[in-house]
């Protein structure tokens, strides 16, 4: 799922797809999703760790829909005046989440049981 929005006046493209979490520990290598388990503790403890944990995350979404996006992370940082990363990222959570999780909103097909229910005589 691609999406752009506009940062610091320039449209940015972000790509989250299935291959997000193997992109994230390639390029950084560490667990995107042990990260992410962090994260409400780091940003309500205000430690800086939870921002750079979302903008490694926007970084990889947005590599991944550019390929002429640097490199480096900081690279890519440094092409900003202002880059607000808890708006973008709140602004990606739609496409982040579905990436992530794999489900796009949708309620799971149900799944049907093969076996025969006992009536409560049986039981």
């Amino acid at each position: 799922m691609t999406k752009t929005i506009t940062i610091d006046g320039k449209p940015v493209a972000f790509k989250a797809s299935a291959a997000f979490l193997l992109k994230y520990a390639n390029t950084f290598g560490r667990d995107a999703l042990a990260d992410l388990q962090q994260l409400d503790d780091l940003l309500v403890k205000g430690d800086f760790t939870g921002v750079i944990i979302m903008q490694r995350c926007l970084y990889v979404m947005a590599k991944s829909a550019d390929p002429t996006v640097p490199d480096d992370m900081i690279s890519w940082l440094d092409g900003f005046d202002d880059f607000p990363t808890m708006d973008i990222f709140s602004d990606l959570s739609d496409i982040f989440v579905s990436a992530v999780s794999g489900s796009k909103d949708e309620a799971p097909a149900e799944k049907k049981s093969t076996t025969k229910k006992k009536s409560p005589q049986q039981a």
